[in-house]
């Protein structure tokens, strides 16, 4: 390998990571974010955007500038502002090509972005070491600020726990009171005394179990079904005695 090939490499290269990192920064920076622990979201959309961006600039991008800049070498023996356009352009084919509209505008800024480093790298106006070091400053940067202005997740309290549960589950839960209180009602001739009892297993995870006494003149029961409960999921964990006829005489 002679000494300009190795050069145009290098060259390429330091541009593909420069610019990687500088659009990742931003779409992971100005992008879908919670209102807590905004620094941890950014580091995973800097990953996701770096990897993604990275590949395509690194395929595509490169072997669609190191074309253009053989012909314009080869037809015009300089590179001009013709260069830039050429790479915006080729930015311009490829978003169309994923037939995304919301593409066109980052994957044009990408194109261009990456022919004025790699024009800067050639020209030697700036040193490679800069480009690579500059980027990765304010990406620690951005991580610190965020992770000084954006407020950490509230606990998954008992409370919680019980809401989430009756949020996403139906017939079951239906009327029953808050954590560790007890709740009486009529339905149908049937005295029913409904209660919730929450129990913590581990950090922010919690069984919830519902129990209902229920009784008539003729004959009376017990039903209780519990949960395991966290911030993400709900599991059933066990069900026990007989479920009220009350139930069934509702879905008629």
């Amino acid at each position: 390998m002679n000494k300009n090939t190795w050069n145009l490499i290098k060259r390429k290269l330091s541009s593909t990571i420069a610019t990687t990192i500088i659009i990742s920064c931003l779409l992971a920076f100005f992008g879908p974010q919670s209102q807590y622990e905004e620094e941890k979201q950014f580091l995973g959309w800097f990953l996701f955007f770096f990897i993604y961006a990275g590949i395509t600039i690194l395929v595509y991008g490169n072997l669609v500038s190191i074309v253009i800049e053989y012909l314009l070498r080869k037809w015009l023996n300089r590179i001009g502002w013709l260069y830039f356009l050429l790479h915006g352009i080729a930015g311009l084919v490829l978003s169309i090509f994923f037939r995304e509209i919301d593409l066109v505008y980052y994957v044009v800024v990408t194109a261009l972005l990456y022919s004025v480093i790699d024009r800067l790298i050639y020209t030697r106006k700036v040193k490679t070491p800069i480009f690579l070091l500059l980027p990765a400053i304010v990406v620690v940067l951005s991580w610190g600020y965020l992770s000084i202005t954006s407020p950490p997740i509230p606990s998954f309290t008992e409370d919680d726990a019980v809401i989430f549960l009756t949020s996403v589950l139906s017939i079951e839960t239906d009327n029953f009171p808050r954590n560790n209180e007890k709740l009486q009602v009529e339905i149908g001739g049937y005295h029913i005394e409904k209660e919730t009892i929450v129990k913590k297993i581990k950090k922010e995870t919690y069984v919830v179990t519902f129990t209902e006494n229920w009784s008539t003149i003729m004959q009376k029961g017990t039903w209780s079904i519990s949960y395991i409960v966290n911030r993400v999921s709900v599991t059933k964990q066990d069900e026990v005695g007989i479920r009220p006829p009350y139930y069934s005489e509702k879905n008629r």
